[in-house]
């Protein structure tokens, strides 16, 4: 199928471009899921960032992506046939919570940078709470991941993966907006809170 040729050769070119160049190293790996559906949740500091994290599992991750990045037409392509999903930065359109939800229902991986745009660490940004709906909605389980420190050239960085925060107190629950705004921030704090063993 196109769509794994183009995301595992996009996956090996950039693993060569991040071995040499911008070296990480990985804590909590065992947490993420060798199976099944789950959402990925994690700060978002670099253009780097999808590509980090899509280098830590075997497993395709399918993202949500800014739909600003669809108006340009080569970088539009690629991510349709990688499977990227467009998302209004505003107002989440019905077509993109009902792809998010069909693939969690299929057993497929979810990624998801909640701040929507790139966040310097200490700054306070409110988080977009979908995710919380997706995950409830789903029964979902949420991977949490802190990328830690700044992505610049020889500068080696941290990620680490948090256990996996469970939800199931709520699933089948109707959640109100403020609760569901509540979560979605204490999810934010959780991961942030993640730090180097």
């Amino acid at each position: 199928m196109l769509s794994t040729v183009l995301y595992n050769l996009g996956k090996f070119v950039c693993s060569i471009i991040l071995f040499f160049f911008y070296p990480f190293n990985v804590f909590g790996s065992q947490n993420l899921p060798k199976h099944g559906k789950a959402i990925i949740v994690a700060n978002h500091s670099s253009n780097w960032d999808p590509i980090i994290i899509a280098m830590l599992t075997y497993r395709k991750i399918h993202y949500l992506g800014k739909a600003e990045l669809f108006k340009i037409p080569l970088l539009a392509w690629f991510f349709r046939q990688v499977q990227v999903i467009p998302v209004e930065r505003n107002k989440v359109k019905p077509r993109t919570i009902i792809d998010c939800m069909k693939l969690l229902k299929n057993g497929h991986i979810l990624g998801i940078f909640p701040e929507g745009k790139r966040v310097k660490e200490g700054e306070n940004v409110e988080p977009m709470d979908g995710f919380v709906t997706f995950a409830l909605r789903q029964d979902a389980p949420i991977i949490p991941i802190h990328i830690e420190g700044k992505i610049r050239p020889w500068h080696r960085i941290n990620i680490i993966i948090g256990k996996p925060i469970d939800l199931t107190a709520t699933y089948g629950n109707k959640v109100k907006d403020s609760v569901q705004k509540r979560i979605a921030s204490q999810i934010m704090n959780e991961i942030y809170a993640l730090k180097t063993p």
